[in-house]
């Protein structure tokens, strides 16, 4: 369709800076067994303002978020040993969520929990690709959500 962005470039594809230092994540290392480990810092992501604001702000991080769902899928965070062989026997990731500054009034406005929702629909799309996680700094808040 015409309003579907051009996602041809996505996998190299630069967010702005200003999207990559709000709602930062980042490739903390490799497990025992060469897996790709991501920590997700969503305690400080404010997706509520850029939620409730939309334009281009709300289509990078849209984008942003399509891209790191896209990498897990096409391997892009594994390490590799040499030119042609990959450090993991499988192309999993293990992801560290960390919840630590999440507050309420994230999840008070209705336009940011469907933004919520849309990503963490995009993400069961690459499940089988998460070999384990962990969730960290979550209170009872977060559980509730995660519990929906």
């Amino acid at each position: 369709p015409e309003d579907e962005p051009d996602n041809s470039d996505l996998l190299e594809w630069m967010p702005p800076e200003n999207i990559r230092n709000t709602f930062p994540f980042y490739l903390s290392g490799y497990d025992y067994n060469n897996r790709p480990i991501i920590v997700l810092l969503w305690g400080k992501w404010d997706t509520r303002s850029l939620a409730e604001k939309g334009g281009q702000e709300q289509r990078d991080l849209a984008r942003r978020n399509d891209q790191f769902i896209e990498r897990i899928k096409k391997s892009y965070y594994q390490r590799r040993i040499n030119e042609s062989e990959m450090g993991s026997v499988d192309d999993e990731v293990v992801l560290l969520i960390d919840y630590d500054g999440f507050e309420l009034r994230q999840i008070q406005s209705q336009e940011n929990m469907r933004t919520i929702m849309n990503f963490f629909e995009k993400l069961e799309s690459c499940y089988e690709k998460i070999a384990y996680g962990y969730i960290v700094n979550a209170n009872s808040l977060v559980d509730e959500i995660l519990n929906l």
